[in-house]
């Protein structure tokens, strides 16, 4: 009779289980399940577990005397721009898949090192999840804003073609260009510097040259090394 009662009460314990499971199926499938179980874990519904996380590790390190701290997205991320700049500190804040948005939402913490130079380049995720360009320029009128008491001086970068043969047309060249000329006068109007990299990085058909990318978006070392000759500094290209 006991074995009974416990076996009836495991049942009832896997019935719930069950209905749990199956209820955010009937709400919206796969996606509402995994909404929830991000609820109970307490993921950010807006940021992603990389960001967060990569946040989190800049805000803990101390480093100070900075020389130069990169700003942007995967394009920033993955540069080793430490090596270009061996006789400066210099620190890389990108963060992979990045917007305007997310880097207004982290940028107290780049403006706390007082280094003497901020390069960022960031919008290129702006243009492929469809942010206005009114909201992305008011985005980075507030990031350079963030610096109004700081001795930084400010390299805002104009958005890097892409190669549409090989990343195909979810950003276009020519909404880049627009995006770049409101980036210029935004500049201009806060009195920072502009740092067009957008020409020296386009083939005849004013597309991201080949020799410069893999995936049509993203730089290779050859695009790296393009990067860092234009920004002011030490460099070296030995690897």
């Amino acid at each position: 009779m006991e074995k009974r009662k416990h076996l009836f009460l495991l049942s009832m314990v896997l019935s719930f289980v069950i209905i749990g499971l199956l209820v955010p199926f009937k709400r919206g499938g796969t996606g509402n399940l995994k909404k929830e179980i991000d609820a109970v874990v307490g993921a950010s519904p807006k940021y992603s577990s990389y960001y967060l996380q990569k946040k989190d590790i800049f805000e803990s390190t101390e480093t100070t005397h900075v020389d130069k701290i990169f700003v942007g997205d995967s394009i920033t991320d993955h540069g080793e721009f430490h090596e270009f700049f061996p006789n400066e500190v210099v620190l890389n804040r990108g963060i992979s898949r990045d917007t305007s948005a997310g880097v207004l939402n982290r940028i107290n913490e780049v403006v706390a090192r007082n280094a003497k130079e901020v390069y960022l380049l960031i919008g290129v995720n702006d243009i492929r999840t469809k942010v206005e360009q009114a909201a992305y320029i008011g985005n980075i009128r507030r990031i350079i804003e963030a610096f109004a008491n700081s001795q930084t001086e400010i390299y805002i970068q104009s958005i890097l073609p892409v190669n549409n043969s090989i990343y195909g047309n979810k950003v276009t060249n020519d909404k880049i260009i627009l995006f770049n000329v409101a980036l210029k006068q935004t500049a201009e109007e806060l009195n920072v510097q502009f740092l067009d990299l957008f020409p020296h990085f386009i083939d005849q058909n004013g597309q991201l040259k080949k020799e410069f990318t893999l995936d049509g978006i993203h730089l290779n070392g050859n695009g790296y090394k393009a990067w860092t000759n234009l920004v002011p500094g030490t460099h070296t290209n030995s690897k």
